[in-house]
């Protein structure tokens, strides 16, 4: 009954799918389509990335954009045989910015942006030999951030915002139960909340070139209530139905919930954007986002009755800083922008600290993008596709029981996004 710990363990890790490992990067589809690169140019919709760029907007703007997301992985486990596959349906994370000017030549913007960062479903194919470790996970998370910013002259402008993080997850896996190769079905639901912010500022030397930093706040999300049930339980009499009753609480028709509570660190990032524009034609941008992956150590939470024997669960993560650099192109000419761009996300997961919910593997992206602007609106599209390397995931880490916290075999992941946004200047 130790892998009973691991459903609350996926939850945890769940809440942090698309931090870097997990970290998905679609919060401006004119970005996407330069390799997500751009921090430092002046667009409404960099106020998530560096909220310092909005301050070089003229008067205000909005923008809003909505991505599909088309992602499959393969499993091949270490004994050999069949091949899993994911049945994952299109995640659609969305974005909307708003600023507007004010004061003398409206050098003071204040805005508001709202954006999914997190947010996805990953379900693995019926039956698959890992259902034990996660059947089907839904994840979703939105970051509303309120932001101003300051253009203080023609060469700098400073921005800060601060972030309120939403987020819930519903996840599904099976329990191995010691009755002739028998299991239980087990769902998890919980709500995260937490708080951050971020700070940004561009610095423009001469009127063709722009230089950007920003920084975001770690943010802690925090479960307070989460809920597990544990279903389809055979009642048995004798022996065995006294242990899946001890570790099972508050059983009854075969039916068992209990509750929990858990911190979960979203990790810091740093990104410097280079932005130069050669001509009114063409621009050539370079973004590197170093991510503090390092303060995710592991994953621990409380149950308010004992699971498996226990209260308490833990398990190793040991994640590693990493750094992403990417490079994108712009090419603008009678209101058409063709762009293009890639970047290179090395993974912060070691080896034998996989898990079936964030298979992660160092990843090619590479993207391109068309735009249309008349007056002042502006239509955009983009398509990004994401290579990520075969991984090998053998010695599998133990969680505090004793427990493996992911399948041993390897795993193939490859990824679609398109995206579409339109965004008005005024």
């Amino acid at each position: 009954m130790k892998r009973i710990s691991f459903t609350i363990l996926s939850l945890c890790t769940a809440l942090l799918a698309e931090a870097g490992g997990f970290q998905v990067v679609l919060q401006g589809v004119r970005q996407t389509g330069m390799g997500n690169t751009g921090s430092a140019l002046a667009d409404v919709s960099n106020m998530f990335y560096n909220p310092g760029a909005v301050g070089f907007i003229e008067g205000g703007g909005v923008a809003a954009g909505v991505n599909g997301i088309w992602a499959n992985t393969e499993f091949a486990p270490s004994t050999g045989g069949v091949i899993y596959k994911t049945e994952n349906p299109v995640s659609t994370p969305f974005y909307l910015h708003a600023a507007f000017g004010f004061g003398k030549d409206k050098a003071i913007k204040a805005g508001l942006s709202v954006v999914t960062p997190y947010g996805s479903t990953v379900q693995w194919e019926n039956d698959w030999i890992g259902k034990t470790f996660l059947e089907k996970i839904s994840l979703r998370a939105i970051y509303i951030q309120p932001t101003l910013a300051y253009k203080i002259n023609d060469q700098i402008s400073v921005g800060a915002g601060f972030q309120y993080v939403l987020g819930s997850v519903n996840l599904q896996r099976k329990v191995a139960l010691p009755v002739n190769g028998a299991f239980a079905d087990s769902k998890l639901e919980g709500k995260a909340n937490g708080i951050g912010w971020n700070v940004g500022l561009v610095y423009r030397p001469v009127e063709q070139f722009s230089i950007g930093v920003s920084y975001r706040s770690q943010v802690t999300a925090k479960v307070d209530d989460g809920t597990a049930t544990f279903s389809n339980i055979p009642m048995l009499d004798g022996p065995v139905g006294a242990q899946l009753a001890a570790n099972f609480p508050n059983l009854s028709n075969g039916t068992s919930t209990t509750s929990f509570t858990s911190e979960l660190p979203l990790p810091a990032v740093l990104t410097v954007g280079l932005s130069w524009n050669a001509n009114e034609s063409f621009s050539l941008n370079v973004d590197a986002r170093y991510t503090f992956w390092g303060t995710y150590k592991e994953l621990a939470f409380n149950f308010k009755d004992p699971v498996a024997g226990s209260t308490l669960s833990a398990s190793p993560r040991n994640y590693k800083d990493r750094i992403v650099i990417g490079a994108g192109l712009e090419y603008r000419k009678s209101g058409v922008s063709v762009r293009t761009g890639a970047y290179y996300d090395p993974t912060p997961v070691q080896e034998g600290y996989m898990t079936a919910e964030t298979p992660d593997a160092n990843t090619a992206y590479l993207a391109g993008g068309l735009g249309y602007k008349f007056g002042k609106v502006s239509i955009d599209a983009s398509v990004l596709y994401a290579n990520r390397e075969k991984r090998t995931n053998r010695n599998v880490a133990l969680d505090n029981r004793g427990a493996p916290i992911g399948p041993t075999g390897d795993f193939k992941t490859k990824a679609i996004v398109g995206s579409f946004g339109v965004s008005f200047a005024f």
